[in-house]
């Protein structure tokens, strides 16, 4: 599934739904390398 959908980010070794913490209410900073996003 991974080569017929385009991520525009994959996080690995968090737990399931993990990402769902990234909208919340006031978006959460965090660091990917040097680079430091917002989730929204």
């Amino acid at each position: 599934m991974p080569l017929r959908l385009r991520s525009n980010l994959v996080v690995t070794g968090v737990p399931p739904f993990w990402e769902e913490k990234l909208i919340a209410d006031c978006g959460r900073r965090f660091q990917v390398g040097d680079v430091i996003m917002e989730g929204v």
